[in-house]
């Protein structure tokens, strides 16, 4: 008679076909890769949203302060071909010149307001601003320091900011708009969105 050998458990079958748990394991390291880059491709869509937000807010403030204040404001923006661009408000100060009796002989200067930020603001790395026009330049501005002015009387300056998303090559027109005082966000074929 012969003995029974002891069978050892195959843990692992050779056969060439995928069992379900091994095709729920790729599905779901799929899905984890995918949440991944989804929450990547919404952070980069909000920090968009929120500084064309600070934008809308500061133009807003500049228009009331301007008036409330019988003040002129500029907005300043620096542009940096390489991408560094930032921003800033300075106020308009009017002062007697010294060794003037009369005061007809006034000087005036514009200093950065700190109320607004206490340094430049920057704006994202993920944005670019490839030029401003406005129909006071005879041609748009891709470099160098852009000044927007806010009079007493309102916001006098027509001007259009041009964006650029460089990763999805997204484009967005930033318009200062005198007659109605506010800015409009228009993406490329609409209006912003997500």
């Amino acid at each position: 008679m012969r003995r029974k050998q002891k069978q050892i458990p195959v843990l692992f079958k050779t056969s060439k076909a995928f069992s379900l748990i091994e095709i729920l394991f790729v599905l779901l390291i799929i899905a984890f890769i995918f949440a991944l880059a989804s929450q990547k491709l919404i952070r980069k869509g909000k920090k968009v949203k929120t500084t064309f937000d600070k934008m809308i807010r500061l133009n807003k403030r500049l228009v009331i302060l301007s008036k409330l204040h019988n003040q002129t404001y500029r907005w300043v923006i620096k542009l940096d071909p390489e991408g560094k661009e930032q921003y800033w408000v300075e106020k308009k100060q009017t002062r007697k010149k010294k060794g003037t009796g009369g005061g007809k002989n006034l000087d005036s200067h514009f200093f950065m307001d700190k109320s607004f930020y206490p340094e430049p603001e920057s704006i994202p790395s993920i944005l670019n601003i490839t030029k401003v026009e406005s129909p006071f330049w005879a041609k748009a501005k891709t470099k160098g320091l852009i000044y927007i002015y806010y009079y007493p009387q309102g916001l006098a300056q027509e001007t259009r900011f041009y964006f650029t998303r460089p990763d999805n090559q997204a484009v967005w027109t930033l318009y200062l708009d005198p007659a109605s005082k506010n800015i409009q966000v228009l993406k490329k074929g609409g209006r912003l969105g997500k």
